[in-house]
């Protein structure tokens, strides 16, 4: 495993700087790992915020 690996939580959060992203959004095409745990990160990153965003509204 490379260190861009665990770039992935950080890239569905929105924190990678700009270079760091692009790095990470080329080893997603050639990784065999990375888009399956990324798309399951995006989901979690959703459900997160529209909770947040509900609960906000409901107080």
């Amino acid at each position: 495993m490379t260190s861009v690996h665990v770039d992935v939580a950080a890239y569905a959060i929105g924190s990678l700087d700009r270079d760091d992203a692009d790095d990470f959004v080329g080893h997603l095409d050639n990784c065999p790992t990375c888009p399956a745990e990324l798309e399951w990160l995006s989901q979690i990153v959703h459900l997160m915020t529209t909770t947040m965003y509900a609960y906000s509204e409901a107080s």
